[in-house]
């Protein structure tokens, strides 16, 4: 595997069946600009196997959401 690039997902395009490829799931993301990148939007092309595993694979293991506290760092410190 060659060198890894990280980009952060802005806007999901599309998820759903290629328009050509009947056998073949696509995403299309837009990813935020970086540094060096010629490109901002990507697409993702799956087999329908792979599809599948990756739909189990994001149901199963779903990122856990931080708890922001600066609201209530922000009312506390008024001392309501």
């Amino acid at each position: 595997m060659g060198e890894i690039y990280e980009a952060d997902v802005s806007q999901v395009v599309y998820a759903g069946p290629h328009a050509v490829r009947p056998d073949t799931y696509e995403i299309a993301v837009k990813v935020a600009a970086s540094p060096g990148a010629p490109w901002e939007y990507v697409t993702l092309r799956f087999r329908s196997a792979e599809a599948t595993l990756l739909a189990h694979m994001l149901q199963s293991n779903q990122p856990r959401a931080s708890v922001d506290d600066r609201l209530l760092e922000q009312v506390a410190a008024h001392d309501t």
